[in-house]
């Protein structure tokens, strides 16, 4: 028997949990080998985008995004590789022309 065919044999509260562990251990490797890791904002922004979905769709993000800078300060991570920016110079830098950033339209 192989391994696929005996990991399929398990009850499925079993490969459910397997699963989401997995995603836990990834979710935890990928925070720490991230060197943007010290970019401060909310917890769960850490490692899923469940925060930022939940936030538009309660409709009020653009509320929280500004209390979020308050509290934060110019750079706050709102979801895992994404980052809400409230500087001039550094978006001027970030989005200016013939720099190395990698932009997402």
């Amino acid at each position: 028997m192989t391994m696929i065919q005996e990991l399929l044999s398990l009850p499925l509260g079993n490969i459910l949990f397997l699963g989401a562990s997995l995603y836990v251990l990834f979710s935890l490797v990928l925070w720490l080998i991230d060197p943007l890791r010290s970019v401060p904002g909310p917890l769960l922004a850490r490692f899923t985008r469940l925060w930022y979905l939940y936030q538009i769709y309660k409709g009020d993000f653009e509320r929280t995004n500004i209390d979020l800078h308050k509290k934060y300060g110019s750079v706050v991570r709102i979801a895992p590789n994404e980052y809400s920016i409230d500087d001039v110079g550094a978006a001027k830098v970030i989005y200016g022309h013939g720099n190395a950033f990698v932009k997402v339209r």
